[in-house]
């Protein structure tokens, strides 16, 4: 009869613990369920082939979302290759292949469709820059990070600052929240400075060119950011003051309009054309060269 007691105290005692078990399994798959909903009505299906030829864009270059016709979405499927436009490939980890993960990618406009596709897992490390369609794993993340705005970081909850690490911010991403690293003042490594960007983002990255977030412009010039370049670990950006220019206000002879700023044209043949600590950058091959800060 003993064994009979012992029987019925373990029965009892599990079957709290399975209702709770249950429980919280529910309360999982119903957070899941609501992340899923967030971006579930904008993300565009895996069509059927069928219904993929029947689409007059589908696969043709983009440059806004305007160009494709729904449900497709204007999307870049590759690091430097042009925006076409496509549906999603995947919408899990299991229909990827070894080595990629299922991701949401946006198409072209803050409010456009968003798109699965499977992206390659790579090695950079959390804090280090990324490509979210990476080509080479040494541009994508490793297994378990996100990609999020430039750089890998571990899932957050935005409701929860203490989810990211020292140095880093929770910030929102197509897939989930991820951890993003922030900077105030000299909190950067060495070689580095803590770059403000036009978002009120501030990021540590190496500076080409002078500082003029620290050393202000003279009257009638503006700070102007360009050339983000992700390296291996921190994005290097050009800076440099420039008179601001548009459709009324014209720019120097010499001098052409880019980018909002007046920038001295060049000619590669040319010596020190520029001047101290700028070089000649091709834009237009053949056609535009300009003088901008150094890349050392």
């Amino acid at each position: 009869m003993k064994w009979r007691t012992i029987l019925g105290v373990t029965v009892g005692l599990m079957l709290p613990l399975a209702f709770m078990f249950d429980h919280c399994g529910a309360l999982l798959r119903a957070h899941h369920t609501q992340s899923m909903a967030r971006w579930d009505a904008r993300v565009v299906p895996i069509l059927p082939a069928d219904q993929r030829r029947a689409l007059p864009t589908y696969r043709r270059s983009c440059e806004s979302q305007k160009d494709c016709t729904p449900p497709l979405a204007c999307v870049s499927s590759a690091s430097g290759e042009q925006s076409v436009c496509i549906d999603s490939s995947c919408m899990t980890d299991l229909q990827c292949r070894q080595g990629f993960a299922c991701r949401t990618r946006r198409s072209l406009g803050d409010d456009g469709p968003l798109v699965r596709r499977c992206v390659l897992i790579g090695v950079r490390k959390e804090g280090q820059p990324c490509f979210d369609h990476a080509n080479h794993q040494e541009e994508a993340c490793e297994r378990g990070l996100l990609c999020g705005d430039g750089h890998c970081g571990r899932p957050c909850q935005l409701e929860v600052p203490s989810s990211c690490p020292s140095g880093f911010v929770c910030r929102a991403g197509p897939d989930a929240p991820s951890c993003q690293p922030f900077c105030e003042g000299g909190d950067c490594p060495e070689g580095q400075q803590c770059v403000r960007e036009d978002t009120g983002e501030a990021r540590c990255m190496i500076v080409h060119g002078d500082n003029c977030q620290r050393a202000p412009c003279e009257a009638g010039q503006q700070c102007q950011l360009t050339g983000y370049t992700p390296g291996p670990e921190a994005w290097a950006v050009k800076m440099e003051c420039v008179t601001p220019c548009d459709g009324t206000r014209s720019c120097p002879e010499g001098s052409v309009c880019f980018l909002g700023g007046c920038k001295r044209e060049c000619r590669p043949d040319a010596r020190d054309v520029c001047g101290p600590g700028r070089q000649c950058t091709e834009y237009v091959p053949g056609r535009l060269w300009l003088c901008e800060p150094t890349v050392q």
